[in-house]
Parts: C-alpha cells; sequence; structure tokens
C-alpha cells in the first residue's frame, strides 16, 4: 500500500492505494514461450549464417564461435546479442546421405510434435542459393523433407544470395550491343532478375509440387539495398505460422492482422479474455530484428490483450498507484522491441521517468507533486527524509526525486482514476514511447550501424520531446478526450482504438504483402 500526499496547505493528507506490482503481459508470453525456435536447413555455403545474423541482429563472430561447439542438431544455438531466438543447424544436411537425413526427420518429429510451446519447433528454413545462368531451382532430394510430418510447423523455401543473381543478369546486359549507364543497368537487371524468378523458377516449383501446392517461399539478400527482401521473409514465416502449415496461403496478406484470434467480445474493453495470443508469433516478432511492422502489430496486440484496455473504465488500474500501472505498460512496449546493448537501460526507472516527463504537458494543470508538500513540512533534507518514513511505506511513491534522484513527472504521483488528465498522460505515455521505439530502431538499420548506447536512447528522447512530432500527437490527444463521450459506454473501446490509429499514423507504411 502506498500513502499520496497531497499539496493543499502544506498538510499531509493521505489516501491507500496498491503500489503492487502488476504483471506485464510480455512476462507471462515469454514465461510459455521465452525464444523463437528455428532450424535451418541447407548445403554449406548457400549463407544460413548471413542470413541469422542480419534477421536476428546477431555478430558474424558471436554465431562461429557457437557452431564451433555444435556436434547434432539437437544442440542449441543461443546468441548472446539476441535471447529472445534458439538456432538448430541441420549439419550441412545433403540430399542422399542416409544418416543425416534419419537425424534431420527424428529432430523433425520429435520437435513440432512438443506439447510446450516453449520447446516446439515455430519454423524451418529451407535454404537454396538462388540460382542463375540455368541452374536448378531443387537439387534432387531437397523436397524430401515437406513428406514428413511437420504437425503444422511451416517450412519456407529460402532463396538466399538473390543479389547473385542480379549480379549475373548485369553482366549478360553489359554483353549486349544496347549500351546503358550504371543506373540503367542495375535497374533493368533487377526487372530481368524478379522476372526469371517470377516465370523460372516459380513454375519449376510448380511442378516439383505440383498436386500439393507451392509452399511458402521467397528470395533474399543480406546485401546492403536488400532490406525489403528480409523484411517479407519475416512476414511470410510468420504468416505460415498462422495458417499452421506449409502449405500455400492467400498471396496478399496485412502483417497487422496476424498476432491475435478475436473473439465475439473483441470490442469489451474489461475482458482480458477477449483476445487469444499467439505465443509463439509474439516471440518471433520480437526476436526478429528487420522488419519494423512486425514490431508494431506485436506490441498493440501486447496491448490489446490486457493494458491498453479499459483506460478510461479503470478495467486493469482501478485502485492502483500510476508508477506500477506505467512499469506494466512500459514492460510490454520495450520488451518487444528486444535491443540488444541498451535492453537494461531502457527498464530502468531513470528512463521510464524522462518518458513520464515527455506527457507532462497532457496532465491536469492542477496535478499537484507530493513531494512539494512534502519539502514544505520538512525544510531540510534529513527532516524530509524522516517524514517520508512516517507517512508511507517503504515502497511508497511518494519519496522525494530530489533526495534520491528518481524523477518521474507530477502526474505519476497519483492514484489511478478516470479524469481527463490521466487518459491523456496515459494515452500519451503509449504513443510516445512506441515512436521512440521505432526511432531507436531506425537507428540500428543497416545491419552494420554502430550499437545504440545510454546517451542515444538518451538524445533521441530528447529530439522527440522537442520535435513538431510530439506536439501533432499531444494535440491530437488533447482534442480527442475533450469529447465527453469517450467516458461512456458505447461498445467500443475509442481510447484504445485512438491510441492505434496515432501509432499507425506515426509509423512508416507497412509492407502488405509478399509479391510472390
Amino acid at each position: 500500500m502506498s500513502t499520496i500526499v497531497t499539496a493543499e496547505d502544506g498538510k499531509a493528507e493521505s489516501s491507500v492505494a496498491s503500489d503492487a506490482p502488476l504483471v506485464p503481459t510480455m512476462k507471462v508470453v515469454t514465461d510459455a514461450c521465452s525464444r523463437f525456435r528455428v532450424l535451418i536447413v541447407g548445403r554449406a555455403g548457400v549463407g544460413k549464417s548471413s542470413l541469422i545474423n542480419v534477421a536476428f541482429g546477431t555478430k558474424q563472430a558471436a554465431v562461429s564461435e557457437f557452431h564451433r561447439g555444435v556436434s547434432s542438431i539437437d544442440e542449441e544455438i543461443i546468441s548472446p546479442e539476441n535471447d529472445r531466438f534458439v538456432l538448430h543447424d541441420s549439419e550441412g544436411y545433403e540430399p542422399g546421405e542416409v544418416n543425416n537425413f534419419t537425424k534431420l526427420k527424428d529432430f523433425i518429429e520429435k520437435r513440432t510434435s512438443e506439447a510446450d510451446v516453449g520447446k516446439r519447433l515455430h519454423a524451418i528454413w529451407l535454404c537454396i542459393a538462388t540460382p542463375y545462368a540455368g541452374g536448378r531451382v531443387f537439387e534432387t532430394g531437397d523436397e524430401k523433407i515437406f513428406d514428413l510430418d511437420l504437425h503444422s510447423v511451416p517450412v519456407v523455401i529460402v532463396f538466399t544470395k538473390y543479389d547473385e543473381l542480379i549480379a549475373w543478369e548485369e553482366g549478360e546486359l553489359m554483353k549486349g550491343t544496347v549500351r546503358l549507364d550504371g543506373a540503367a543497368v542495375v535497374k533493368k537487371a533487377k526487372e530481368r532478375a524478379a522476372k526469371t524468378y517470377k516465370t523460372v523458377y516459380v513454375p519449376q516449383l510448380k511442378t516439383i509440387f505440383k498436386g500439393k501446392g507451392i509452399p511458402p517461399h521467397a528470395h533474399v539478400s543480406v546485401k546492403l539495398g536488400y532490406e525489403s527482401t528480409l523484411q517479407s521473409l519475416i512476414q511470410l514465416t510468420l504468416k505460415s505460422m498462422q495458417f499452421g502449415d506449409s502449405s500455400p496461403a492467400p498471396n496478399r496478406f496485412n502483417v497487422r492482422s496476424l498476432f491475435q484470434r478475436r473473439s465475439n467480445q473483441e470490442q469489451e474493453p474489461s475482458s482480458d479474455d477477449s483476445v487469444s495470443l499467439n505465443q509463439a508469433l509474439i516471440v518471433g516478432a520480437a526476436a526478429q530484428r528487420v522488419d519494423i511492422d512486425s514490431k508494431i502489430t506485436a506490441s498493440i496486440d501486447v496491448g490489446r490483450k490486457k493494458y491498453w484496455r479499459g483506460l478510461a473504465s479503470g478495467a486493469q488500474f482501478l485502485g492502483k498507484t500510476l508508477e506500477p500501472c506505467l512499469q506494466a505498460l512500459h514492460s510490454d512496449i520495450v520488451a518487444v522491441w528486444n535491443f540488444s546493448n541498451v535492453g537494461a537501460y531502457l527498464e530502468t526507472t531513470v528512463f521510464k521517468g524522462n518518458v513520464s516527463k515527455v506527457v507532462q504537458d497532457l496532465a491536469d494543470p492542477e496535478t499537484p507533486n507530493p513531494n512539494d508538500a512534502l519539502m514544505s513540512v520538512a525544510p531540510k533534507v534529513p527532516a524530509a527524509m524522516g517524514a517520508v518514513a512516517a507517512f508511507a511505506h517503504p515502497a511508497a511513491v511518494v519519496v522525494a526525486p530530489v533526495i534520491v534522484g528518481v524523477v518521474f513527472a507530477k502526474w505519476v504521483y497519483g492514484i489511478y482514476r478516470a479524469t481527463p488528465g490521466i487518459i491523456r498522460c496515459l494515452m500519451g505515455y503509449i504513443v510516445d514511447l512506441t515512436i521512440v521505439m521505432q526511432r531507436l530502431f531506425w537507428l540500428t538499420h543497416p545491419a552494420d550501424s554502430a550499437p545504440l548506447t545510454k546517451e542515444k536512447v538518451d538524445s533521441t528522447l530528447e529530439e522527440y520531446d522537442n520535435s513538431n512530432e510530439k506536439m501533432e500527437v499531444h494535440n491530437r490527444i488533447v482534442r480527442f478526450v475533450s469529447d465527453a463521450g469517450i467516458f461512456r459506454g458505447m461498445g467500443k473501446d475509442r481510447i484504445f482504438e485512438e491510441v492505434v490509429a496515432l501509432i499507425r499514423a506515426h509509423s512508416p507504411p507497412p509492407q502488405v504483402s509478399v509479391p510472390f
């Protein structure tokens, strides 16, 4: 329990509220499924390690170091740069090698039938170097993996080194009689490569899988300028997991619909059970580090599950002090973005306090600072600390920031109430933090960018705090909350919908389909 101190006439007045921590939804998800589990299959030299390094944001040296100790396909390869995914390597499986295929078969059948979602295999990437100069799409035996009992675990065919097909097309163009400048050659080569993929490779797949349907497939390159191919691979993998097998799914899909299955009570803001999260999908979105829209969508659906819903009704926060409410909101957002190097700093009270100050302009003007009242009755620091001990439980939220270095904004020091100011601040906190996460994400791209640091995090937050974008977001929130109708039951959670709309309005346009 906490003691809340008001600022009226410098007197301490207490009201009892719970400051017990709230369990973040992402903790529930990761307790059930801590890592995204991928099996990567393919011959040596097709670029498997490079693909994993870029897609999951790990370092080449680290992955190579882990590979040296791998003795079997059962060995879990976990990178210290990203503990949200675990890799299994097929040990350079080659068609025709009976022993290796038997090991592969046994592993897949065991891991795909696991009852524990955390131990289950979530996706298989079958990596094949993109053929060119008349090369075959599949070698004999490549398709045998699709004959196994996969228990709804998708196998995605990944054509690696797509840039080499484009380079080959460039070479062919240079041999021609028509002279083109460099930019024109590159443009034409990309067009020819795309046509070759569509008119040569896809028909070969149709022949191989005649009567079965073509499995999900993507072409990728880890070279700079091909980031969209990796984004498409991630989206295709998550889509295939949603559909539950390796069979064809609709060519066009929206990644924003991937992560949840809603019941008919979807719009009821007070229900935790109205959305059933696919835990492996959420963890997969957190583990990958190339597709921003998958992260935004996963973050929204984690919020939809519990803490972003019913902000005006007090469905989750009634009777709570605001600090644990912020802790839950904050942890759920940060966990999905899964930044290396600065992950621990993003969870510190200092950073949370800094974010809360970005939102302070949305608070009610009369919001009291309990520490001001405390200091008014305690002129000296020792006396002030004694007053804190007298008024509150040791875990109370009324300790003076100027003394202990915890600098939350004034609005945080209070009990949740469905007032316009508190609703504005909670909305602003969710949207502002999400936008800052997006800005940090772009600082990590391209893949060889310098790692994030505490200083970069702080400067990014400060830049947003002083930006026109923040002004636009906050002005829209103020206009929205001024509509008293949001506090009346209307069958829909209008506040949640507005939070999502604001995030989408300040996010990059998504890749809405896999074009092949």
